[in-house]
């Protein structure tokens, strides 16, 4: 399971074109638009998915928190520190939250994506401290 889900990774992040116009980066290949700019702090888990559905930006507002696949399918392993393409202004080099819960017995943990090397970790959803807060970049569907 862990082979196709890299395998489809590396197929998404060489065909990843992006387009940029004002606060929105637009993949012209999964036709997902991202948000350009990321939220100032990190957030707990429960807070990012508020976040998203809340953001009104650029005119649309069926914002949402990415789920693993979406957030892996922008990075850009050519890149490191961040592992991430040029267009998007400000990803800082540390973990941002996905929408997707890990499967395998934990259903308490999300998982998360460090952009300064593309590496994939999960955390509890319902942290208590600030340290384990992670950022987000919210996604929607171009359609």
């Amino acid at each position: 399971m862990k082979s196709i889900l890299l395998i489809l990774l590396s197929i998404y992040s060489l065909q990843a074109e992006f387009t940029k116009s004002n606060n929105i980066v637009t993949d012209t290949k999964t036709k997902l638009q991202w948000q350009d700019n990321i939220t100032g702090a990190p957030l707990k888990w429960q807070d990012s998915v508020s976040y998203c559905e809340a953001l009104s930006l650029d005119g649309y507002n069926d914002w949402r928190l990415p789920n693993i696949i979406e957030l892996q399918s922008i990075i850009d392993r050519r890149n490191a520190n961040p592992a991430i393409s040029s267009v998007f202004e400000n990803t800082k080099n540390k973990f941002y939250w996905s929408a997707t819960t890990r499967i395998h017995g934990f259903n308490t943990t999300a998982y998360n994506l460090g952009f300064s090397e593309g590496i994939l970790n999960n955390n509890f959803k319902l942290l208590t401290t600030n340290e384990d807060q992670r950022y987000i970049r919210c996604v929607r569907s171009e359609f």
